[in-house]
């Protein structure tokens, strides 16, 4: 009870009584020193059901595919009292929303501190005596995990240094000190590293630096203990793993996750190619007001320092005039001109420069206008294309509607005709008539879109002789800018028919029918337009035929059927 409490107060004034005091310039002998750019010595890795760790990349790359533990791999030859540890990792996405890294330090017959750092920029520290961990920091919300900005999050690298000397440990990341302990009773051990369960990271180095080095003849008979310390105790998983090294898995696996992170990285290198070549065409934009702006204020200073010489070239002569017995005076004003002129020669030279530049950008414009234009052609042309099939569709709606306008003559003069027929007809005219001024809308619409991929072109040109003119200082007018928008037209699919005979309209859907509906309807036919689908029954020579044919489907229930004229 007492070293508990002596624990909790150590820790609560740490960061005051302690914080920076430990320096290093006793610490000269490295203990361990691993950079895995072609070999790991320290630490035994390998692949297991529930471990992946290889090198790749100059990195120890570090997967547990375990998600019910955590798992400790423990240096060989770390065995320290008081060091200096230095170390960095990060932690790469996971489906473990709290995957986390962190190093062991004096580890030793079931005790332990561990350190560690999760994927939202959150840290604790655990101190692990006789098998009970308990939190240094005292938090016993979110399990023991605080919060600190200067921790990076997922994806992002930590630097880690860590320095123990007489029970007192100092815990810096990315280079600022984050907290301090003093934990008693922790005199010697070894260190390593532990990750979390589902968790994937990287390990660019693990240093480790020691006033001298310790001897233990128990830590060899113990190692194997230490280092199959994990919250699950795999047995089976640890035997696996020892008997795969890292010179032992095979190549080949190691060759194609090579393979697949590079076209990973190329993937992501083309997207942010294309990415930056927008910007680029943003950054001209706003390079060439800056320049702009920058000759403006650059002939202000010109024609101010010319205004200036002048009015020392007439104080000049007004002194001579006055003052001819005072050569000195004179010789210093000449000198102090001729600086004055000088100086506007080498700002005439930085002008010219300028001016040169932002020619350079001119023409790099230039080249960006005239792939402009080529596309603008090329929507020219679509659009031309559409307007052309646009009207061939208009033309065919006229030979529908005059086709109509006949057969509706023809069946007024035929006295078997109804009313409820003409009605029928007069809809069918009605829509053929509004798919017509649907047409010609959208024709309009295409010709002002036309217009204003004109007046943009225009635009463009205007802009260019305005940067011309005001490069050679003559004064311009401001040109407005116009959107240019499109509009998308479908096409209306239409069924393959005969040439001019006569049908059966039985219904109008807005989707689709299943056939089995129709089961007593003979010669079905199914017309798909832009919104609806239509059903017709039969196909027939004369207006009579058909008649006949639309009394019977009114007998058998399809009220609304009405008879018309197709036409190829």
């Amino acid at each position: 009870m007492k070293q508990v409490i002596t624990i909790i107060l150590t820790t609560i004034f740490s960061h005051s009584l302690f914080a920076q005091q430990i320096t290093d310039e006793t610490f000269n002998v490295q203990i361990i020193s691993e950079d895995f750019e072609k070999k790991c010595n320290s630490f035994n890795i390998g692949i297991s059901q529930d471990n992946y760790f290889i090198l790749d990349n100059g990195d120890l790359l570090l997967s547990r595919n375990n998600n019910n533990s955590t798992f400790k791999i423990l240096a060989k030859d770390s065995y320290v009292s008081d060091f200096i540890l230095k170390t960095s990792f990060k932690i790469e996405p996971s489906e473990n929303e709290n995957s986390s890294i962190g190093v062991v330090l004096k580890s030793e017959n079931n005790n332990a501190i561990i350190f560690e750092i999760n994927n939202k920029g959150e840290y604790r520290c655990i101190n692990k005596s006789d098998g009970v961990e308990k939190n240094l920091d005292n938090n016993t919300k979110n399990y023991g995990w605080t919060r600190n900005k200067i921790i990076n999050k997922i994806d992002k690298y930590n630097s880690l240094e860590l320095r123990s000397e007489k029970n007192i440990f100092e815990i810096y990341v990315n280079s600022k000190l984050l907290t301090t302990y003093f934990i008693e009773n922790k005199k010697d051990g070894v260190c390593g590293i532990q990750i979390g369960s589902l968790t994937k990271s990287r390990v660019s180095y693990f240093n480790l630096f020691a006033k001298k080095r310790i001897k233990n003849e128990n830590y060899h008979s113990s190692n194997k203990s230490n280092e199959e310390i994990n919250a699950s105790n795999n047995d089976s998983d640890l035997k696996e793993l020892s008997l795969i090294k890292s010179h032992n898995f095979n190549d080949s696996i190691k060759n194609y996750i090579v393979t697949i992170e590079k076209t990973a990285t190329l993937n992501n290198e083309l997207t942010n190619l294309n990415l930056e070549q927008e910007k680029k065409i943003k950054s001209l934009n706003k390079d060439l007001e800056i320049k702009e702006s920058t000759i403006k204020e650059n002939i202000k200073t010109n024609k101010q320092l010319l205004k200036k010489n002048s009015a020392l070239e007439k104080q000049i002569k007004l002194e001579k005039s006055k003052n001819s017995n005072h050569l000195e005076n004179i010789d210093k004003i000449k000198k102090s001109s001729n600086f004055t002129e000088k100086k506007i020669k080498e700002e005439t030279t930085l002008h010219e420069i300028n001016n040169r530049d932002l020619l350079n950008s001119n023409n790099s414009l230039t080249i960006n206008l005239a792939d402009l234009n080529s596309k603008t052609k090329k929507l020219k042309d679509e659009s031309s294309r559409l307007i052309s099939k646009k009207n061939n569709e208009i033309m065919i709606l006229k030979e529908n509607l005059l086709s109509l306008k006949s057969e509706l003559s023809t069946m007024k003069i035929n006295k078997d005709n109804d009313e409820v027929i003409f009605k029928q007809i007069q809809t069918n005219y009605n829509i053929l008539k509004n798919q017509k001024e649907t047409l010609e809308t959208e024709v309009t619409s295409q010709k002002k879109i036309n217009k204003k991929i004109k007046e943009n072109n225009k635009f463009l040109k205007n802009l260019f002789v305005l940067k011309d003119f005001e490069l050679n200082g003559t004064k311009t007018y401001d040109i407005s800018k116009e959107n240019i928008t499109t509009n998308d037209n479908t096409d209306i699919k239409e069924v393959n028919q005969n040439k001019n005979f006569y049908t059966v309209q039985i219904g109008t859907y807005l989707k689709e029918v299943s056939n089995s509906k129709f089961n007593d309807i003979e010669n079905l036919i199914k017309r798909k337009t832009k919104n609806t689908f239509i059903y017709y029954s039969g196909k027939f020579k004369t207006n009579e035929e058909a008649t006949s044919h639309m009394m019977k489907l009114k007998s058998s229930g399809y009220k609304n059927s009405f008879v018309l004229i197709q036409n190829k």
